[in-house]
């Protein structure tokens, strides 16, 4: 039986489109609960968009990189507060304007209201009961994964993909767990990509 917690999300997507199928789109964490999500409506899912995706629980058995600062804009960070760039710094792996805007009111606001507790509790029963993995999905996905993300890696990704035979599977360089943003062109581009293949499908 899979985890209680995507039994919550089952239910909440039965209020949002009850009875229908549905794409589903993923990052980190939360593209481990997809993994559970599609294992229970496989035959509803028409395509995954799995971004920067979590596969090992456990942080010290996942196999990512240090972490790794590519590019700074030096003028622009001297704009910035010591604790601003020790912020970004540590999550960011190309430091320059437009990402702090985006990173700031995207990450940085989010973390801000976060509910720490319920983040604390949740910890506590991170994962599945049993192992999702075993699925074969052959809807269209795409995986976009971080070349220097030093929080959930890349390569661990590898373990999964003959899981998905109709998946694209890129790898991209100056991008970390937030590639999102430090690679917004390319990042939206296989997203459209994506979609049309779901199209293509008959989704």
């Amino acid at each position: 039986m899979v985890f209680h917690k995507t039994i919550v999300y089952i239910q909440f997507i039965e209020i949002l489109v009850p009875n229908q199928d549905y794409l589903i789109a993923g990052k980190s964490y939360g593209r481990y609960i997809t993994r559970g999500v599609i294992n229970k409506h496989k035959d509803r899912i028409g395509g995954a968009a799995l971004i920067c995706l979590l596969i090992i629980l456990e942080h010290q058995r996942r196999e990512v990189p240090e972490h790794l600062v590519i590019h700074s804009d030096r003028e622009f960070m001297d704009t910035l507060t010591e604790e601003q760039i020790s912020n970004f710094s540590a999550n960011q792996v190309v430091l320059n304007e437009y990402n702090w805007k985006r990173y700031s009111e995207e990450i940085v606001e989010g973390c801000e209201i976060a509910d720490y507790d319920f983040l604390n509790e949740l910890k506590k029963n991170y994962g599945f009961s049993t192992n999702v993995d075993e699925l074969v999905f052959d809807k269209p996905t795409v995986f976009t994964l971080g070349r220097q993300d030093a929080v959930v890696g890349y390569k661990d990704a590898f373990r999964i993909l003959d899981n998905f035979p109709r998946a694209t599977f890129a790898v991209l360089d100056r991008a970390g767990h937030n590639l999102q943003i430090e690679q917004a062109l390319l990042f939206e581009s296989l997203m459209c990509e994506w979609l049309e293949r779901v199209t293509e499908f008959g989704f």
